[in-house]
């Protein structure tokens, strides 16, 4: 072998080495790159878990004030409705009482012009 193929050797040599350092720094680029996706990716599920139970708590505490409201709404409107009825009693005795009471006048009137 003479002295410049020995030289080229070493030269492809020293240039597969280059390639070699530069794809080692590549790989090791992307296990770092994969291993923050990963942990992004756990980041990202942790926070999802945490926002559904939080949306599953706020339907819950809704739902349950829904429902409170709802009797409330019930209770009010059925009290409403035995105020209106007791109203309708009370102003018809005090029409009855009215009645019999001119009834009653006019019969003593009657009675005392006679």
């Amino acid at each position: 072998m003479g002295e410049q193929q020995v030289q080229l050797i070493e030269k492809n040599v020293a240039n597969n080495t280059d390639d070699i350092r530069e794809l080692k720094e590549k790989v090791e680029k992307l296990r770092s790159d994969v291993t923050d996706l990963r942990s992004s990716s756990q980041l990202m599920q942790q926070s999802q878990t945490h926002l559904m139970e939080n949306i599953s708590e706020l339907k819950t505490g809704l739902k349950a004030l829904g429902d409170k409201w709802e009797e409330k709404w019930e209770k009010e409107k059925e009290d409403e409705a035995k105020r209106y009825e007791q109203e309708r009693r009370d102003q018809r005795n005090r029409w009855w009482g009215l009645a019999f009471l001119l009834i009653g006048a006019m019969l003593l009137m009657q009675l005392g012009l006679k």
